[in-house]
């Protein structure tokens, strides 16, 4: 990989809200998710830590462009295909 720190917080984020879903999907009624413990904090903090792997992905992107000029010309989707 080319970010492992990232790329293991991104399996840790992805893991937990998988998790938060299925609760949800068992009931998924709105009174019965808000009623899961600290499930606003807890999306809160999983979407923090997202915009955080975002912007270390974005910066990498960055530092690739600068490398390779011909990468501006491309899409992020594109360059991490």
């Amino acid at each position: 990989h080319l970010l492992p720190t990232e790329s293991s917080k991104f399996a840790s984020v992805s893991q937990e809200f998988t998790g938060l879903m299925k609760q949800v999907a068992k009931s998924p009624l709105v009174m019965t998710v808000i009623a899961i413990p600290n499930v606003q904090k807890s999306l809160e903090r999983l979407s923090d830590l997202l915009v955080k792997i975002e912007k270390a992905l974005t910066e990498y992107l960055e530092r690739e462009r600068s490398a390779f000029p011909r990468f501006y010309f491309i899409g992020n989707e594109d360059l991490l295909d």
